[in-house]
């Protein structure tokens, strides 16, 4: 049964057909391959005004729309997810059951022990789902620190120099929720008065990793060099912590925004990254995200959402959206469990007999990477995959979610643009447990990850359904 009006996404097909037709009479007019301000960032499209043989017109050419109507079912379920988010962080400290079952390590709990001075367990998160007729459902929530607003807003100054956007966005009355650094910044500053800071101005560093070049935490930073701060970008493993302070290169910082993932200091353990653990461990600095997000953002907590072993720590309503927007997810495991059919069974069993119908992720990892798709795989090597789930334990089987397929522009040699269908999913992104609009991507893969041959694309809302 369908919870979203068919209507509503014909009505989407129809939009992007037509931008891809006048995409189409612009470059014929044009008689260019593309234009040269479409190249920007990593995902190119043309270099010396050379086109890519066969690839998708990455970010910025093509936007995603999304209606109203689905726009708030979309921020209905998210919202709700985010408020019993507080509930799973409790849950996780307090229950050494817990911590057992969703195989914590003991600098996973430390860190979740630890107290990030701000009651907002996730600052910015991005969820990673479809959007069909049967409502937006997800498989993954990124929470380790969900680039996305940079991006977003490198985007659309990219989409704005098309020279038929400003009559195109007119004529669908479609509208962005930009700009996306300006909320991103008020929740900054939100979480930094909430933690005592009384800096007005505070100096803000925004830290990732080693050899980690990302556009999204550089416009970041120029955003916030625009409000009046002392913004850089810098690598975490070169802060000092001395004297009960956060410092880098000369400069102490009590502002600090965490734009790597967490894998890199508990699981490529070195001890260039100790001083900024142990700033975290003092409350030292206000950190955002805080590292115990990344906790919650592994893959096997989705099975707190709907696993049936679960449910006492939800409300009859909240069970019915959580189970609706979750995909189903169990941790690998020999036990009887309610099945993704609705009958009560052996897990091992049903993931073996329905491979199909399942993909096998570990719990932790980014990129798209490690995970196993049963449709995609013989017989013989999914026992494989599953034997070493259980023996490793923390694995997940989740369902396996079909993404909705959308037109999508690609070029060819000689610079022509035509169009096909290809995997769409959309990422709400979340404000302090606010909705705060969405990205998307798209692919050939059934992994749509930018690492996997995915592109990014921003979704815009259309006024006009009619």
């Amino acid at each position: 049964m369908n919870i979203l009006p068919q209507k509503d996404f014909d009505h989407v097909d129809h939009i992007d057909r037509a931008f891809i037709q006048r995409l189409q009479t612009q470059i014929r007019a044009s008689k260019q391959a593309l234009p040269p301000y479409a190249a920007f960032f990593e995902n190119r499209i043309m270099e010396d005004r050379r086109a890519f043989n066969g690839r998708l017109v990455a970010a910025g050419i093509k936007p995603r729309f999304i209606t109203p109507v689905q726009e708030q079912h979309i921020k209905k379920r998210t919202e709700a997810f985010f408020q019993v988010l507080p509930r799973l962080e409790a849950f996780l400290r307090s229950s050494k059951k817990a911590q057992s079952y969703f195989h914590l390590r003991k600098d996973e709990i430390k860190i979740l022990q630890a107290d990030h001075g701000y009651p907002t367990p996730v600052p910015f998160a991005r969820f990673d789902g479809g959007l069909t007729p049967n409502g937006f459902r997800i498989y993954e929530v990124n929470m380790n620190c969900a680039a996305t607003p940079g991006w977003v807003e490198m985007i659309y100054d990219v989409l704005r120099q098309l020279p038929f956007w400003s009559e195109f966005q007119k004529a669908y009355n479609i509208r962005y929720h930009t700009p996306w650094i300006k909320r991103v910044y008020a929740g900054i500053m939100e979480n930094y008065r909430a933690w005592g800071g009384r800096q007005s101005h505070p100096h803000i560093l925004l830290l990732r990793w080693p050899a980690q070049y990302n556009q999204d935490s550089d416009r970041l930073s120029f955003g916030f060099q625009e409000y009046g701060h002392h913004a850089i970008v810098g690598d975490a493993t070169q802060v000092e912590y001395k004297n009960g302070k956060v410092w880098y290169q000369g400069t102490q910082f009590e502002l600090v925004v965490r734009w790597f993932d967490l894998d890199h200091l508990l699981y490529d353990v070195t001890d260039m990254y100790r001083d900024i653990l142990r700033a975290y461990y003092d409350n030292a600095a206000c950190i955002i995200n805080p590292f115990s997000s990344s906790i919650l953002a592994h893959k096997s907590l989705l099975a707190f959402f709907n696993d049936e072993q679960f449910a006492d720590h939800f409300t009859e309503q909240e069970r019915q959206t959580l189970n609706g927007m979750c995909a189903w997810t169990r941790i690998v495991e020999k036990r009887e469990t309610t099945l993704l059919d609705g009958t009560y069974g052996s897990l091992l069993s049903h993931i073996v007999e329905m491979k199909d119908r399942f993909v096998i992720k570990q719990s932790i990892g980014t990129y798209g990477r490690n995970i196993y798709i049963g449709r995609q795989m013989n017989p013989k090597d999914w026992k494989k995959v599953i034997a070493t789930a259980v023996k490793e334990g923390g694995w997940i089987a989740q369902e396996y979610m079909t993404l909705p397929r959308g037109q999508e522009p690609f070029v060819s040699a000689r610079g022509s643009v035509s169009s096909r269908p290809i995997n769409q999913d959309i990422g709400p992104y979340m404000i302090n447990g606010t909705y705060g609009g969405c990205m998307a991507r798209a692919s050939y893969n059934l992994v749509t990850n930018l690492m996997q041959n995915g592109c990014f694309e921003i979704v815009g809302t259309v006024r006009k359904t009619s």
